[in-house]
Order: structure tokens, then C-alpha cells, then sequence
């Protein structure tokens, strides 16, 4: 019997097997039609696979593509914040440049104390462990935590160092460095103090330094500065405050994972501020200064401004305003509150300057640049005499003569000699036949000698003066304008107001026969408002501004001429006791019923 397990291969090669219903099964037979081969394949369905296939070579792609992204679009940057991690950029301060007198002595020095800088980046970020750092931190400084919280909580970036304390001792700094070894972010530098030598002689000219306020954050951040710089907050440390600053280096300092220093690994050298050397002379200064406060205390007086300028270049030589007060408290790193709300509450302003910032009533010694008016516009002579009979009555209202019966006839270098009133009332509003300037004119001439606008030193705060006229009059006290309006503007009085620095350039002008000079205090440096090509600046030489009063020099000559006699015979006969020849002009300016007169020589 023939094995039915045996299957002959030439059977399957001739086809005798075939795929019918009909057909017996045969084992270990390859079916060949397609029919057959699907009972044959994987359980996996073809569709499925496909989607298996697409999903993980979207995965593959993302991957690949987050990769080239982190590397390659933002690899810099990654980079930087990690090198930024890895390092810590320091700030070197630059040296403040000094301040010297005409004769090269020091008026500022720079003296090394330390302030005490907190990162808060670099503290831990678990909560309970960086509370224990801050409390360590606040323990060493002697501050309390509400306050070294509130000094942390800012709006800056944390990465951003906050100044926790300043103005420390050597003694105070010591444990702080020993405890920033093991402390993350608590770093201490050194910086240098501004200090003044001199103390309140130099306080309104020299200013002082303080941090920067909300108003000045802008400005200075938009000028590369640190909201923990030290700026000049008056006086000539504000006004050249971006020459004196210097320029910040910075080195580069590797840190540890915990922000600890381990190595620098190199750094840019500050360089320091420029030195302003000034027109002042510092013991002409100091001794200004005292013999000022003896003059106040002689007349039981407390206020005073006194002015030394050279006529011929408008350097000044000595600028002082009293009473004054100590700029060194406002560097000294110390709690300046009780000290700074008494110098706002004392009655005699000591912070004011008055010298520059104050106006008053000129007085009769304005009477110089109204005889040279009258003069220039013909409205008298030198030889012109006019008859003081103790004062002008207009109606119901008398203009006095200081001099009870008056003066007699007086030309104008007498007029100037003995500040006689009557001559003025009549050269400025005129009075019987004789003509007068007028108001128009009156306001013209002082405008022409300076008033009424700042002279434009180099100190903030400088104050315009004021010269009145009808149409002011009219609009703000809505009153015509009298002619005992032009009286009292003649003689300095009334509404118009000066100051003592405005006096000083009009006084320097006859001084100098007629030289019209810029008063300034630096020699080395120009202000900064005095651009290139522009009027004021003339490379910061001489200085010249306008054209000034343009009064002819035989008439100026007529009132140098007043003003010596003044010293021989007239009201400034005590300066006869000088050693040298002298002219000068007094005057007394009445302003109140119950206070004092302003008074000037």
C-alpha cells in the first residue's frame, strides 16, 4: 500500500494537485495561488504598521529638530546663560577725578570704604535653607530681617547685586569678608568716599554726592551707570558729574555651582575721572569765608553772599554763602536723616545758595548802571547838576532823599559818591524840566547789563533775577504802571529783583573799563552747555558772551569816577583803610517794616 504521507514532487510540478473544494488535503503543500498565500502572512495588519512606522518617525524628527534647535538657533544664547552661570562680571569703579584750586590744591579727596553687596540669584532656592542664609547675613550686618528683606525685595533682576551696606569701616568689614567665603552671593568691595577738606567754606561751590533717586534712574541707567553708583547731587560734582565719573572697568570672576569665587580670569581696567581745576584760590576762598562771617556777626547778622571775580577774564576767585553747612555728611555712608531735616529746618536755609541762587532788591547799587544809561542816551552830562532838596513830591505821594534836607546840587559822580535818590528819580522817571529815561528805556539798560537772566556759571540752580515793566505790571498785579513805579526802579527798589552774582558782573564791567566778561569757576573744563560752535563757547577761552551794555568809554569812565569818590568822600569811605586804591558803590535796599535792610558794598 502506498504511503499517503508521501508527497511526490512531480505531482505538484505537473499540477496534479489541485486547490478545489474537491481536493483532500495534502500535507507540507505550498499552496501557490494568492488565494493561499493570505491564510499565510503575519496577524500584523499592513495599515498598521504604516501608522506605527509614521509615529515614530514623527518622534525621531521632533526629537531631531528640538535637538538643532537647542544647538544650533538658540546655541548662543544657551551658551551665554550657561557661561553666565559659570561666571560673575564685576564692576571695578572708577577713581572720581579730583577737584583743585587754581594752584593745583586738592578741595576733594577719595578715601576707601567698603559696601556690602547681596545676589540673590545666588542664594539657595530651597525656602527653608535660604531663610537661614539671610538671617546669618542679617546677624553679621547688625540689620534686622524685615530690613535686609526689604533692601532683597526689588524690581531689578535677581541676578542683579542689591546694596545691603555701605560706608563701612576696615573693623566693620573684616568679619563680612571672613563670612562671604561661606556664604553664597554676599560679597563686599571697596569704593572710594568723596571728602572735602574744607569743609562749609566750599559746600555750596563743591556740592556733594548721594545715590540715585527714582527721577534720576532713567537718565542714569540709559548712561551705563549702576543704581549702586554714587552721583554728584549738587554744586560742580553735579554739573560735571559725567567727567568726573570715569569710566567703570569690570573683571571676570569664575563661581562655583553655590556662587562662591574661586578664580578671575581677567579684567578691564577703570579709568579714572578727569581732574576739574577751577578758577578759585583756596585761601582767598577760606579767608573770604571769615572775614564774611565776622562782618555778620559785627551787625548781629546771620545771611550774607560774598563774590571775588577777576574783572578782566570773569574768573572767579572766591564764592561764598553763609551760613553753610558740611558736605562731608552726605558721604559719610551714615544716617544723615537727623542732621539733613534740621539743615531743611533751620530758618536761615543753610543749604541755600545764596550767592547764586538769591534774589533781592538791588538797592542803590544799581545806581552806577543807570547814571551810565542816562549818560549813554544823552539825557545828562558830566557837567549836568541837579538840586536835592531832601526828595521828590508827585501829588500825594514823596520820593525821600536818604539825606534829611537833601544834598544840595549834585552832579552825577556826586550822585554816585553819596547815592543821592533825587538824582536818580529824575534821570530814570524825569522830574520838573529835567527829561528822564523812562521806563521802556530804564528796563532796556538793565536788560543790556545782565539782569534779568542767568549769568549761566557752572552751578545748577542758578536763579534769573527779575526787571519789571508796564505790561507785566498790567497783566499780573492788573495795575497801570505809576510813574513812582519808575522812581523806585531807578533807585533799585520795588519789584525789581538781582543777584549778588549779577551785581558782580556789572561792578566787574566798570572795573575793567568796559570788558564784558563770562563769570566762571573752571579753568580746565568747559560746561557742558557750551557746545561747539556755539555763542558762549569760544573753545573755553575768555568766555565772552553778548556784546554787552555798549556804554562808550568816556561815560564809562565819568562813573569810574563816581565810584572812587565814593571811596574818598561818599558812602564807601571805610574802604579807605585798604592798602591800595579802591572804588566801589553801596547800597541799602528796605524790602520790610519789621526785617532788616538787604545791604551791599
Amino acid at each position: 500500500m502506498r504511503n499517503p504521507f508521501i508527497v511526490r514532487d512531480s505531482k505538484i510540478d505537473e499540477r496534479i494537485i489541485h486547490d478545489t473544494i474537491n481536493s483532500r488535503w495534502v500535507e507540507d503543500v505550498v499552496p501557490a495561488r494568492s488565494n493561499e498565500i493570505e491564510y499565510l502572512k503575519p496577524s500584523l495588519q499592513r495599515k498598521r504598521f504604516w501608522y506605527f512606522a509614521g509615529g515614530f518617525i514623527f518622534i525621531l524628527l521632533f526629537f531631531l529638530g528640538r535637538s538643532a534647535q537647542l544647538q544650533i538657533i538658540n546655541g548662543s544664547e544657551f551658551q551665554a546663560a550657561a557661561e553666565a552661570n559659570r561666571l560673575r562680571i564685576l564692576r571695578l569703579r572708577a577713581p572720581r577725578g579730583a577737584i583743585v584750586d587754581r594752584n593745583g590744591i586738592d578741595l576733594t579727596k577719595n578715601i576707601p570704604h567698603f559696601q556690602v553687596l547681596l545676589t540673590p540669584s545666588d542664594l539657595p532656592t530651597d525656602a527653608a535653607l535660604k531663610m537661614s542664609e539671610v538671617e546669618k547675613i542679617a546677624a553679621i550686618l547688625s540689620l534686622s530681617l524685615d530690613e535686609l528683606t526689604l533692601l532683597l525685595d526689588s524690581k531689578e533682576p535677581d541676578s542683579a547685586p542689591r546694596l545691603i551696606k555701605d560706608g563701612l569701616t576696615p573693623e566693620e568689614a573684616f568679619p563680612v569678608i571672613l563670612a562671604s567665603q561661606d556664604l553664597p552671593g554676599l560679597a563686599i568691595e571697596t569704593i572710594a568716599t568723596r571728602f572735602y577738606p574744607f569743609g562749609a567754606s566750599f559746600a555750596h561751590l563743591l556740592g556733594y554726592l548721594g545715590k540715585i533717586d527714582e527721577q534720576e534712574k532713567k537718565y542714569y541707567l540709559e548712561n551705563g551707570y549702576s543704581l549702586n553708583d554714587i552721583v554728584g547731587k549738587s554744586g560742580l560734582e553735579k554739573t560735571f558729574e559725567n567727567i568726573l565719573h570715569g569710566k567703570d572697568g569690570k573683571q571676570y570672576t569664575e563661581v562655583d555651582a553655590s556662587g562662591r569665587r574661586r578664580s578671575t580670569k581677567f579684567s578691564e581696567e577703570a579709568s579714572q575721572g578727569s581732574t576739574l581745576t577751577l578758577s578759585i584760590d583756596a585761601p582767598l576762598q577760606i579767608k573770604t569765608t571769615e572775614s564774611l562771617q565776622q562782618t555778620l556777626n559785627n551787625f548781629k547778622k546771620t545771611r550774607g553772599a560774598a563774590i571775588v571775580l577777576n574783572p578782566q577774564s570773569g574768573e572767579i576767585l572766591a564764592l561764598v554763602s553763609l551760613p553753610s553747612f558740611d558736605n562731608n555728611i552726605f558721604t559719610l555712608g551714615k544716617d544723615i536723616g537727623p542732621v539733613l531735616n534740621e539743615l531743611n529746618t533751620n530758618p536761615n536755609q543753610p543749604l541755600f545758595p545764596r550767592a547764586t541762587a538769591g534774589t533781592y532788591p538791588s538797592g542803590s547799587i544799581i545806581k552806577p548802571a543807570i547814571a551810565a544809561a542816562a549818560l549813554q542816551e544823552g539825557i545828562i552830562t558830566p557837567l549836568t547838576t541837579i538840586l536835592s532838596v531832601g526828595g521828590i513830591r508827585i501829588g500825594e505821594w514823596f520820593f525821600p532823599d536818604w539825606k534829611s534836607g537833601g544834598h544840595g546840587p549834585v552832579s552825577v559822580t556826586r550822585a554816585i559818591a553819596e547815592s543821592v535818590n533825587t538824582f536818580f528819580y529824575a534821570i530814570g522817571g524825569g522830574w520838573a524840566t529835567q527829561k528822564g529815561l523812562g521806563i521802556n528805556r530804564l528796563a532796556e539798560y538793565l536788560r543790556k547789563f545782565g539782569f534779568g537772566k542767568s549769568v549761566g556759571i557752572e552751578l545748577a540752580g542758578e536763579a534769573d533775577g527779575f526787571v519789571p515793566n508796564t505790561e507785566w505790571k498790567e497783566r499780573i498785579k492788573n495795575e497801570p504802571w505809576y510813574i513812582g513805579d519808575t522812581y523806585h526802579l531807578s533807585i533799585g527798589q520795588g519789584d525789581f529783583l538781582v543777584t549778588p552774582l549779577q551785581i558782580a558782573r556789572m561792578t566787574a564791567y566798570f572795573a575793567s573799563n568796559g570788558k564784558w566778561t563770562k563769570p566762571h569757576l573752571s579753568l580746565s573744563l568747559c560746561h557742558p552747555s557750551q557746545r561747539e560752535g556755539s555763542r558762549d563757547s569760544l573753545a573755553c577761552g575768555l568766555r565772552m558772551t553778548e556784546t554787552g551794555p555798549g556804554i562808550s568809554p568816556q561815560h564809562i569812565q565819568t562813573v569810574r569816577r563816581g565810584m572812587r569818590e565814593a571811596v574818598l568822600y561818599g558812602s564807601a569811605r571805610s574802604l579807605l583803610a585798604l592798602p591800595i586804591d579802591s572804588a566801589g558803590k553801596t547800597g541799602t535796599a528796605q524790602w520790610s517794616n519789621s526785617k532788616s535792610p538787604h545791604a551791599r558794598s
